[in-house]
């Protein structure tokens, strides 16, 4: 294995013999540590012919590093530790996984995923050496008496194990709802595909399209753009991308989760004020809660600011008053006892009779959810996040059968 820092002098590390030349270009010179992780065993049948094909690639002089051979849970660990302890923050790493038996491999990709997230670092290459291409041992000792001359194929498995950053970016999208490293990810892989016209296909496009048109699904769930989620155009932008999308064979991976994307988006309505409540409910199944309170409450205002715009246009006529409609619609929502403290008491009577009791019922709800929120809890009868979730939940339910 090697590593280098961007912020740090560059190193390198690793475990067996350089594999070929391209192994050793892949790591670059003029590296002024090289850590080799190895067992006792490994060492002395391998340490000195090790370091002598160093400095005949004009690498630094390596420094060896002791780890178990892995017979046990307890010894993994040890080596889980010890290679931890010698990898330094955002190191950039090429993994050499043609040597060594056949566990620590598995063990180094699960660290290797493990250090990208706690550390900050980068896999920038994984490499495997085919030797058995040549044939038996003894067979490519006899053909191949000089060991410069055993040539064998390298196999480029770095594509396998960025598909942890794929499994990374779909968990963030189906269990949090962010769409943002599924769309950088589809954008930075299909780059190269869509920068030539003979491989930019409309199925690439549709895709690149879908996923940047999820990102910014997400995002505006995420930062409670209400407005902006009700003037989306989700049949154009999403629902017939997808056929497309779904048809472009350059990302596998994501075609389990383009699939369910039908059914997750099929009530979904270009430009539909209702769309919020659908949001909402997008955020509530997120565990997004007080995005889901405040695109809900905000949505009821606007359902009702439609459903009375004759009326509160005659009172604000000016277009820039929109602002001013919604205030005295929420307004309306609120109002239970007491007098009117707007404009015009005599319409705000006649558009009250007008709003159902169960609205009000869990607008009320919704109000005392969303205050709750906004102070952290300090206040008169706080709940406990458990219950806001529920409580959204069920008006979520009670206003999608109320208005949808």
């Amino acid at each position: 294995m090697c590593l280098s820092q961007a912020r740090c002098p560059r190193q390198r590390f690793g475990s067996g013999h350089l594999c070929a030349d391209r192994h050793a270009q892949a790591c670059s010179l003029r590296r002024r540590k090289t850590l080799i992780f190895c067992t006792r065993d490994a060492a002395e049948t391998h340490w000195q012919k090790l370091c002598a094909e160093f400095d005949t690639h004009g690498l630094p002089e390596p420094e060896k590093v002791g780890i178990p051979g892995g017979s046990s849970v307890e010894e993994f660990w040890e080596i889980f530790e010890t290679v931890n302890e010698h990898i330094p923050e955002e190191a950039e790493i090429v993994f050499d996984v043609t040597h060594s038996f056949r566990s620590l491999p598995l063990i180094m990709s699960v660290l290797l995923n493990y250090l990208e997230v706690v550390k900050g670092t980068k896999l920038v290459g994984c490499y495997y050496g085919a030797f058995e291409v040549l044939g038996r041992a003894a067979d490519v000792e006899k053909e191949y008496p000089d060991p410069a001359d055993r040539r064998a194929p390298i196999f480029d498995l770095t594509p396998f194990f960025q598909l942890n950053d794929w499994v990374k970016a779909i968990r963030d999208f189906k269990r949090f709802g962010d769409a943002g490293d599924l769309n950088r990810l589809a954008w930075q892989d299909t780059k190269p595909l869509a920068a030539k016209e003979e491989t930019r296909t409309d199925e690439l496009l549709a895709l690149r399209s879908l996923t940047g048109a999820l990102n910014k699904f997400t995002q505006m769930v995420h930062s409670s753009r209400c407005k902006d989620i009700q003037d989306f155009n989700f049949e154009s932008n999403i629902l017939n991308q997808l056929g497309p999308a779904t048809q472009c064979s350059e990302l596998p991976q994501l075609k389990p989760v383009l699939a369910g994307l039908g059914d997750v988006f099929a009530a979904y309505q270009d430009k539909d004020l209702k769309n919020g409540i659908r949001a909402a409910r997008w955020a509530y199944e997120h565990d997004l809660i007080p995005q889901g309170y405040t695109l809900l409450q905000e949505t009821i205002v606007s359902y009702y600011a439609q459903e009375f715009v004759a009326d509160l246009k005659r009172l604000y006529p000016k277009r820039e008053d929109e602002v001013k409609r919604r205030e005295y619609t929420s307004a309306l929502l609120a109002w239970r006892t007491g007098s009117w403290k707007k404009e015009d008491s005599g319409l705000a009577e006649k558009l009250k009779d007008k709003i159902d009791p169960e609205v009000e019922k869990h607008y009320d709800t919704l109000t005392q959810g969303r205050n709750d929120i906004n102070h952290g809890g300090h206040s008169h009868n706080a709940r406990k996040a458990e219950k806001l979730k529920k409580d959204l939940g069920d008006a979520i339910t009670k206003f999608e059968a109320l208005l949808c």
